[in-house]
């Protein structure tokens, strides 16, 4: 004890964790580009659209099928972006909506 405050030895920890996430499909792109698809080299094709509230706006998602005759299923996610973090300039955002989408290329 040092002036009645406990002394306790220094404590090393490892961590290791395993993510699994979800992947993109390569056949969708949106007219805002997308941040998250290809980790931060993906932000030069970022264009975000500002909404005010009590607006509405227009955001293009085209499909283009790899192969004929096969079932795609996936889902477009809407997200929200901020441009600032607690930590600075660290784009961040939250999912808004899931849209299921389902189709069969031909």
């Amino acid at each position: 004890m040092n002036r009645g405050i406990p002394v306790v030895a220094a404590l090393a920890l490892a961590l290791a964790l395993t993510v699994t996430t979800l992947a993109f499909d390569p056949a969708l792109t949106a007219s805002t580009g997308d941040p998250r698809k290809q980790g931060g080299a993906a932000q030069a094709s970022f264009r975000p659209v500002a909404v005010a509230p009590g607006q509405t706006t227009t955001t293009d998602a085209v499909l283009t099928p790899a192969s004929r005759g096969s079932v795609v299923r996936g889902v477009l996610y809407l997200d929200d972006a901020t441009a600032l973090s607690s930590n600075g300039p660290s784009p961040s955002g939250d999912r808004l909506v899931a849209i299921p989408y389902r189709y069969r290329a031909g």
